[in-house]
């Protein structure tokens, strides 16, 4: 069983995008590149499958490593990927991506927005598809303010994770 949700732009996320955009710039650096582009992912939650077609903001690093992410509602963001190769993996990539994204927001909008994002043991797809277990997965967001809000019955094969601001403060 699947369904298909059609996410629209909000303001929030034209500004952070604007912003990344303008700060990679600046940075005048070939390590980072900023694309924003229309996209389909899969979310599997339990037994229902479900494809979100909206547009995104992904940061990549010239190692590949990468964050990805997209509107959510009408004033938040959410972070649909953050990938970093099995064998970069404890670099500090995936710490730097956050880090930038949270620069920017701050820069662009002055405070944090509603954010969300959805584990699901899973990151990337086809060869890039690396198993990575839930708990480590929202042990890593945890140390960025995230909490897990949605565990039910999908727990642990789905666990849905809100942004806390008061939660970043305690690392």
């Amino acid at each position: 069983m699947g369904k298909i949700e059609f996410h629209r732009n909000n303001e929030v996320f034209e500004k952070v995008t604007t912003s990344l955009l303008q700060n990679v710039l600046n940075y005048n650096s070939k390590n980072i590149t900023v694309e924003e582009r229309l996209i389909h992912s899969l979310v599997e939650r339990g037994r229902v499958s479900v494809v979100k077609i909206h547009n995104s903001t992904k940061i990549t690093l010239s190692n590949g490593s990468y964050l990805r992410f997209c509107p959510y509602g009408n004033k938040g963001l959410e972070i649909t990927t953050v990938y970093v190769k099995e064998v970069n993996q404890g670099k500090g990539d995936g710490t730097f991506l956050i880090s930038f994204l949270y620069e920017n927001i701050t820069q662009s909008l002055g405070q944090f927005p509603e954010m969300m994002l959805e584990c699901t043991g899973r990151v990337g797809f086809g060869e890039t598809l690396i198993n990575n277990d839930i708990q480590k997965q929202t042990k890593f967001f945890r140390h960025f303010g995230f909490r897990v809000t949605q565990e039910g019955i999908n727990y642990p094969y789905y666990v849905k994770m809100v942004f806390d601001f008061t939660k970043l403060l305690d690392y």
